[in-house]
């Protein structure tokens, strides 16, 4: 291996985090190859897209890593505006309670890819719980309309129509979920909660 080459010790690191084992701490191996990765060009995009995610996803519940991970993955954006790197860390973000930031970041991914429709489910959820539930509604349209084989959507509008009173619509879109996820419990406990309540009001 070339000490000197970027992409080949990103290329190693990489390949030891995705064939080790359960069991194998790839973490330090790989840490210590995009550190040496780093000394080359401390702002080389890949590089710090790739330890961000390392720090991430060995304790994503750990906030000092989390911050790491921040960290590495705006220096990834200053370098290249990515959408897959964005919506990464508009995820860190959200898991660590930063919701405006997320928001924020979610709508730049959508700037650059208006397809993502995971960065759509995200923004909307958010939106939903600013109190947003029209923009939040548009939001999951715009996502079903990408993805119309995804029942996490259609559950989603069902609850965002439920809140809105629209209970007809909330039950169409909570048995179009379990059209498609028959056995999810959580689709099936509020599709039954909602009968409930469907039938309290007649």
């Amino acid at each position: 291996m070339d000490p000197d080459n970027i992409d080949a010790l990103n290329s190693i690191a990489t390949c030891i985090k995705n064939t080790s084992g359960p069991d194998h701490d790839f973490f330090p191996a790989c840490l210590d190859l995009y550190q040496r990765a780093l000394e080359l060009d401390p702002e080389d995009f890949e590089t710090n897209f790739n330890i961000g995610i390392l720090y991430y996803t060995e304790t994503p519940s750990n906030k000092k890593d989390a911050l790491k991970a921040i960290h590495y993955l705006k220096i990834a954006i200053a370098e290249e505006r990515s959408a897959t790197v964005m919506f990464n860390l508009a995820v860190i973000y959200e898991e660590q309670g930063e919701r405006g930031q997320a928001k924020e970041m979610y709508q730049e991914v959508l700037k650059i890819n208006p397809s993502h429709y995971k960065a759509k489910v995200n923004l909307a959820i958010i939106l939903e719980k600013e109190g947003e539930s029209k923009k939040a509604h548009t939001h999951y349209v715009e996502a079903l309309e990408e993805r119309p084989d995804e029942a996490r959507i259609y559950h989603n509008l069902g609850i965002n129509m439920k809140r809105a009173g629209m209970l007809d619509n909330a039950l169409d879109y909570y048995k179009r979920a379990m059209d498609l996820e028959p056995d999810n419990s959580v689709f099936l406990y509020n599709t039954g909660v909602l009968y409930n309540i469907k039938n309290d009001h007649n």
